[in-house]
């Protein structure tokens, strides 16, 4: 979007002069840089939309330090989510639209955002279509699947090749297009929780330290004392299995013998 009337057409589907204080910040907000700030959580950094909504109000507060408003007519702007003022954002029909993206964004933050647009680029990446296909698949049938019994809408997934650390597939959403569950935000590169995917790592430094497959763990209700507040975990199925090797408490993702 080259300019300030584009701008206010392409995010609000509005004309320049029609926007009003909140957006016409939030426009403001995003030449520095506009693909780092995407108003869609699709900047090459991940979801950096709470960045763009704290340079909004930055500028707001500018504006009424150097008179151009008033600070009631800032804070009153502040209050309006503008992001759910977008116009919604159609791509098209785009094969691994999320690694596309995420290819895109590290093409923009390498070479600059007018080399990628009109450089007439040509990207070879490592992305394994039968992978990602079946990958797709794996994440739509398994929000489908569980989805409701578990009480979630959306869920991502990425594979990357253990020998060369290369992505193979990427699906950051059950559905790229689907607007009310945040759809757009490629969650395979937000930040978070690791949860049981650490518990490779912990087992890792325990062979480091002598343990071995066979060293015998229990898996048995235990309160773990912590320097704050005591620490007693449960299994995902709320169950006990008594002494298991590491091998089967790894294999089945034991909670209890991992702590």
């Amino acid at each position: 979007l080259y300019g300030v009337e584009s701008a206010a057409q392409g995010y609000f589907g509005k004309s320049v002069r029609d926007v009003t204080l909140d957006e016409a910040a939030l426009l403001a907000a995003l030449p520095q840089s506009p693909d780092v700030y995407n108003p869609y959580g699709m900047g090459s950094r991940g979801d950096n939309r709470n960045l763009l909504v704290g340079r909004q109000h930055t500028i707001l507060d500018a504006m009424a330090e150097q008179g151009y408003i008033s600070q009631e007519e800032a804070d009153a702007a502040k209050e309006v989510d503008t992001l759910e003022k977008l116009v919604p954002k159609r791509i098209g029909s785009i094969k691994a639209p999320h690694f596309v993206m995420y290819v895109r964004s590290l093409l923009v933050e390498t070479y600059g955002q007018r080399l990628v647009e009109t450089g007439g680029l040509k990207v070879i990446t490592t992305l394994d279509w039968r992978l990602q296909q079946e990958a797709e698949s794996a994440v739509w049938n398994g929000v489908s699947d569980r989805g409701e019994q578990y009480g979630f809408s959306n869920a991502a997934l990425v594979a990357i090749g253990p020998k060369d650390g290369h992505v193979l597939a990427m699906v950051g959403s059950k559905d790229f297009f689907d607007e009310e569950n945040d759809g757009q935000v490629n969650v395979t590169i937000r930040p978070r929780q690791p949860g049981s995917s650490f518990k490779p790592f912990v087992y890792t430094a325990g062979f480091m330290r002598g343990y071995t497959p066979d060293t015998t763990l229990w898996d048995v209700k235990t309160q773990f004392k912590t320097d704050t507040r005591n620490y007693s975990p449960n299994n995902y199925d709320l169950g006990e299995r008594g002494p298991v090797s590491i091998r089967m408490a790894l294999q089945g993702s034991l909670n209890i013998p991992a702590v």
